[in-house]
């Protein structure tokens, strides 16, 4: 079910123009992807129970990414005038 919401999702994204959305959200269809093959789950798909984890995982590690980022912005030195 959540497999097909999220193909719903990139669909309505792509409809309305949310370029970063669509890719955001075909980047987590292809971990899906990636998992269902290593699984040797391609054809039956994942259960919910299945993606959810994935979700959350992905999830966590963009919120890493970002904080990472943001602390890097804001230790860099501003330049500052004499």
């Amino acid at each position: 079910m959540l497999e097909q919401q999220l193909e719903q999702d990139i669909k309505t994204a792509l409809l309305a123009g949310e370029k970063v959305k669509a890719t955001t959200l075909r980047g987590l269809k292809a971990t899906l992807l990636n998992v269902k093959v290593a699984s040797g789950k391609r054809e039956a798909g994942l259960t919910d129970d299945e993606v959810l984890p994935i979700f959350r995982q992905r999830s966590q590690k963009s919120a890493k990414r970002a904080l990472i980022s943001m602390s890097k912005v804001a230790t860099k030195k501003k330049p500052t005038l004499n």
